[in-house]
């Protein structure tokens, strides 16, 4: 889990639409 956490942050810079799913 946490490891996916950080994917989305870096998704995130990358794909603000990735954090959102991350958030789900």
């Amino acid at each position: 889990m946490i490891q996916r956490a950080y994917i989305g942050l870096g998704s995130n810079l990358a794909n603000p639409d990735e954090q959102l799913r991350s958030a789900l």
